[in-house]
């Protein structure tokens, strides 16, 4: 089952599944696109330029690799059309609105069809969104979590009239003596119509006839609410497949509710996330767009994060012995320097293999040595 129109929009409207849509599809977007010829050289085709400078008229690259990823996270596939020349190249990248396709299962070999009429399939680009039981068509990830993101929407509702109402707790009226169904409900009536509306708490409460009234909840519901709403963002992210912190994080990269997201969480979000997205989208321009090329996401850029956090991991890895010196400048983007220590990896000198190599160096010293 496809996401339908009406249900797109309010599912899309969640903060968290803005947040994941946005977020993957804008950091997707952003990052350098290689090409790659037979001989691994980075080069610079003619098409590329479709994807980083003008896909149309009236489309720019950003935007329709955005729009590509956005389209595939919502409906479950993405469309454009390879418009071309008559010699054969592509000219333009044009997308398509999903309603304007139509798979043809009759057909052998299955084939598309474009407003009705068969169009061969190297001239369109389809863009999956990997959550799928067929090879053939993609599922939005949306249809596997409709029923937390129901769940989320409905606890958004309650907050919002809670908030409106300033009611935290359900309550009780109670009376010394029994009282007719009449009265109940016309108390019923004259409360929800003084207090169940915004500022509603600050009104004042009158009840007569010796009654009094109590919070029956036992405690704050907003911490129930909260703790509820927690719980299905977390089925969210696993149905998305982003990191939990992705959903609530304040910033794109590093800043989330005042504290910083590691590194740990920003490498989790681009090996589980956006790698896998990467690779789909490579696939069908490697087939279709850029034969005899190999594309590749400059993914690594995701994963430098600030200067401060990076220059901390890096360090590490380096005095480590993990990551040469040269390693940990081309992490950055830097050029190699020219010295034969930058290309070895450090022994620390608390360890057993460390000090065995520095007494070993000072045995040759003092073998070499003309007193010795």
């Amino acid at each position: 089952m496809l996401v339908d129109q009406t249900s797109v929009s309010d599912i899309e409207s969640l903060p968290g599944v803005q947040r994941a849509i946005e977020g993957v599809a804008g950091m997707l977007a952003s990052v350098k696109i290689c090409a790659y010829d037979g001989n691994d050289q980075e080069v610079y085709p003619p098409q590329l330029s479709l994807l980083t400078g003008r896909a149309t008229e009236m489309v720019n690259g950003w935007d329709l690799r955005r729009w590509l990823v956005t389209e595939a996270f919502s409906q479950g596939n993405a469309y454009a059309y390879l418009a071309r020349t008559y010699s054969g190249e592509v000219a333009e990248i044009i997308p398509i609105d999903r309603g304007r396709i139509a798979i043809d299962w009759s057909a052998t070999p299955y084939r598309y069809l474009l407003d009705g009429q068969p169009v061969a399939s190297a001239d369109l680009l389809h863009i999956k969104s990997g959550y799928s039981r067929w090879a053939f068509i993609g599922e939005s990830p949306l249809d596997k979590c409709r029923t937390q993101l129901a769940l989320v929407a409905n606890l958004d509702a309650w907050a919002a009239t809670m908030a409106a109402s300033g009611t935290t707790r359900r309550l009780s009226f109670k009376y010394p003596t029994p009282i007719s169904e009449t009265a109940k409900q016309s108390i019923l009536a004259s409360w929800k119509a003084k207090h169940s509306r915004l500022n509603g708490a600050g009104e004042p409460l009158i009840i007569d006839g010796g009654g009094s009234i109590e919070g029956v909840s036992g405690s704050d519901d907003l911490s129930a609410l909260t703790a509820a709403k927690t719980a299905a963002m977390s089925e969210i992210a696993r149905a998305l497949n982003v990191p939990a912190s992705f959903l609530s994080a304040g910033d794109t990269t590093h800043s989330q509710g005042g504290t910083q997201v590691t590194l740990d969480a920003q490498r989790a979000l681009v090996d589980q996330t956006l790698r896998p997205w990467a690779k789909r989208i490579e696939g069908e321009l490697m087939a279709k767009l850029m034969p005899g090329y190999y594309l590749e996401h400059d993914l690594q850029e995701l994963l430098r994060g600030t200067m401060k956090d990076t220059a901390k991991e890096l360090s590490k890895l380096v005095m480590g012995g993990i990551l040469t010196p040269n390693d940990a400048r081309w992490f950055i983007g830097m050029q190699p320097v020219k010295d034969d220590m930058a290309d070895k990896l450090m022994q620390r000198l608390d360890t057993a293999a460390g000090q065995a190599e520095v007494n070993g160096d000072r045995e040759d010293e003092e073998s070499e040595s003309p007193d010795a």
